[in-house]
Formats: C-alpha cells, sequence, structure tokens
C-alpha cells in the first residue's frame, strides 16, 4: 500500500499500477488510491475500469471513492458505466447514504438519463438543497421547463430554500413556457433575499419580461440595477427592437455610448436578430446602415 501510494503521489501512475498488480490482498487503501490517482491525471477510463475490477474481487470501496468514480462517468458521459456503480452500491448498501444519493443523481442527469434521476431521486428519504437543485436544474438544462416549474413547487412545499442559481434557472423555465404570474413570484423571491441587483441576475430578470412581452416591467428593471454590462444593454435594446420601438432602442443605444460600453457586431447582430424575428424589415436595414456609417462596425456573414 506504501509504495502503490509513493509512486501514485509522485506521478509514477504505470509503477504504482505495477505494485498494485503484484500486492496478493488489494484493499480499499491500494484501491482507492490508484483510482484516484487515475481520475487526477485524466484517465477516467482507467479508472473506471479498475473501479469496476476491484469492486469484482470483492473489495468494499469506500464513500469517497464510489463519489469520484461517478463524477467520471459524468466527465466521460458513461452511462453504463455509472448504472454499474448504481447497482453494486444497492446491493451493498440497502439505503443510499444522501450524499452517493447525489453523485448518482448527478450523473444520471449529466447523461441525460432523466427518468433514472427522478426514480434516484424518489428513492431518498430526506433531500436536502443540493439534490433538489441537482434534480430541477436538470429538468432546466435538458429542456423540461414544466418538470422544472412542479420540482421546484415541491421543493418549497418541503421547506427548502433555493438559492440564486436555482431560482435563476426556475425564472428561466418561467420565461420558456411564458409563465408571466409564475415568473413574477420568483421575482418577488429575488427581490426577498437581495438578490435582483446582482447583475447576471438581473439581466436574467430583464430577458424574462421582455420574452413574455412585459417591456416596461424589463425598463423598470433594468433601470434598478446597479451596474449594466454589455449584456444588460444589449439585452433591454434588443428588447425594444423585437418589440418594434425602435424610437427607445436608438436612445438606448446613445445612453449605452455615454457609458463605458461600445456596440459592438454582436450587439448589432443581437439587434437585428430581434428585427428578424419581429418582421420589422424597415428598422433592421436602418440598423444595419447605422453599424457601418455612424458606429464604423464592418458586417460578416452573420449580420
Amino acid at each position: 500500500n506504501t509504495a502503490v501510494y509513493t509512486y501514485s503521489k509522485c506521478h509514477s501512475i504505470n509503477e504504482a499500477q505495477n505494485m498494485f498488480d503484484r500486492l496478493l490482498n488489494k484493499d480499499v487503501i491500494s484501491s482507492s488510491t490508484l483510482i484516484s490517482e487515475y481520475i487526477e491525471n485524466g484517465e477516467k477510463a482507467l479508472a473506471l475500469d479498475l473501479f469496476r475490477r476491484v469492486l469484482f474481487q470483492g473489495v468494499q470501496l469506500d464513500k469517497g471513492i464510489c463519489i469520484c468514480s461517478l463524477n467520471a462517468c459524468c466527465d466521460i458521459q458513461d452511462l453504463p458505466e455509472g448504472r454499474m456503480i448504481h447497482y453494486s452500491l444497492m446491493l451493498i448498501h440497502e439505503e443510499l447514504d444522501l450524499e452517493v444519493g447525489r453523485g448518482i443523481l448527478s450523473m444520471y442527469i449529466r447523461c441525460s438519463a432523466l427518468s433514472d434521476a427522478h426514480n434516484v431521486f424518489q428513492s431518498l428519504i430526506k433531500p436536502d438543497a443540493l439534490v433538489w437543485n441537482a434534480l430541477i436544474l436538470g429538468y432546466c438544462e435538458h429542456g423540461f421547463p414544466s418538470h422544472a416549474l412542479e420540482g421546484f413547487k415541491r421543493m418549497q412545499e418541503s421547506g427548502t430554500q433555493p438559492d440564486q442559481i436555482l431560482l435563476s434557472n426556475v425564472l428561466r423555465a418561467c420565461c420558456e413556457l411564458g409563465a408571466i404570474q409564475k415568473g413574477r413570484v420568483i421575482h418577488s423571491q429575488m427581490t426577498e433575499i437581495e438578490i435582483d441587483h446582482d447583475a447576471t441576475i438581473g439581466n436574467n430578470i430583464v430577458y424574462f419580461y421582455i420574452n413574455c412581452g412585459c417591456i416596461e416591467d424589463a425598463c423598470k428593471v433594468f433601470m434598478g440595477l446597479q451596474s449594466r454590462d454589455l449584456v444588460a444593454w444589449g439585452t433591454m435594446i434588443s428588447g425594444y427592437a423585437l418589440h418594434g420601438i425602435s424610437e427607445m432602442a436608438n436612445l438606448c443605444l446613445k445612453e449605452m455610448q455615454q457609458t463605458s460600453h461600445k456596440p459592438n457586431d454582436i450587439l448589432f447582430m443581437v439587434i437585428l436578430t430581434a428585427c428578424s424575428h419581429s418582421g420589422l424589415l424597415e428598422d433592421g436595414c436602418k440598423y444595419f446602415t447605422h453599424m457601418r456609417e455612424c458606429y464604423g462596425i464592418l458586417p460578416n456573414v452573420r449580420h
């Protein structure tokens, strides 16, 4: 064990593997050491292969190395290997430890196996905030906004408090569904815990109201931002353009120039895209001309 550990810490992975193969009795210490070293060196597939071999040999691996191996499955999107680890752990333990359960849940989500993730979640006795977050964010990221909102409702009923990352993603789900009233409730919660002035969160709120056609609410949130980055300006300007309010879009563009932020080709691409989606051909042509003549930005194929 000492030799395997020493070679591993010196990053002599081949020597560590050779020494490990010569051991007559492979225990949790030597196995965990070598698996961890493979993962640390980016050899995720080799780590999982070793995990499988020592598990079949009857070595009782500890919780930490199981979670590391599940993370390796996430990184290389190896769903069959992840399932093998899950089923092996179920044979060893009647009830999943919460931390291990979270690791299995995250693995299924990363591998796009949402039904498996849901089943794991259902098997956990008392899911904590991290488990709820993982499940709801998984639904958001994989295009199931209605499931995300249902999960968020159940989370609140359980008394678990959401963090700002989760609230931001739930607001995105409201945006995709056009669920304006639910989105307003989320915005209210953000205000209560005083995160609505954060630049990224604020930008998401502005985008939500614009996408739901509430341009006045978007403007009110935009004006209340403590700092406005290029994304915030671009979101507001494109919002005005999207809703055919070209005068306000032009005014907003001029106001932006009074700050340290200057329009660039990406901003105009966003504005032109908004005009295109709204069928505003004349406005789009004006912005295209202004881009070249007023701001010196040469159009490219994306414009």
